[in-house]
């Protein structure tokens, strides 16, 4: 794992975009405002990276794939938290995402008061799916810090650990082939 200070100027861009553009288009369990706007920070921040455009204002949903590498469709995933990411930590996505034409998942964690991102790691779609624990609406979630929460809605999630660990930018460029 590695971390991306995230840049004023960048969260500028981020926050106009949350604010004029509807990204949550999947007909149900949208996203609310704020969790938008966490999958804008981190798309953004990866795709600055890599030196690829930011999410387009023009066009709102980009399909699921946002950004290609060594010409593989990768889609960001990233989650908001208030601490630092560990090993045994979920990484986790709405089930109804599974359905677009992604070849890696590359998750990522944004610190929500730091206004740091961590790359946990990546990992190709086929193995995600071999690999994930399902998580029913309903169900409650315990993390390891005794706090919890309910699943709104049906998550797929893989741990941290069962990533492709990634330490630097050519960790990742070497890891989606």
């Amino acid at each position: 794992m590695f971390k991306i200070k995230v840049s004023d100027k960048l969260l500028d861009i981020c926050e106009w975009t949350s604010q004029n553009i509807n990204m949550g288009q999947r007909g149900t369990f949208d996203g609310t405002a704020a969790r938008q706007r966490t999958g804008i920070i981190g798309q953004n921040a990866i795709c600055k990276l890599f030196g690829a455009d930011l999410i387009s204002t023009d066009s709102g949903f980009d399909g699921g794939t946002d950004l290609l590498i060594n010409g593989k469709r990768v889609d960001v995933k990233t989650m908001g938290r208030k601490s630092e990411v560990k090993k045994d930590f979920a990484c986790n996505f709405v089930a109804m995402q599974e359905k677009y034409p992604v070849d890696y998942y590359l998750f990522t964690s944004l610190h929500l008061e730091k206004n740091e991102l961590t790359v946990c790691g990546v990992i190709k779609k086929e193995l995600f799916m071999q690999r994930k624990k399902v998580r029913q609406p309903g169900s409650t979630i315990k993390r390891n810090d005794g706090s919890a929460f309910e699943a709104v809605s049906e998550l797929h999630e893989v741990r941290c650990d069962q990533l492709i660990d990634v330490n630097n930018p050519q960790d990742i460029l070497r890891s989606i082939f």
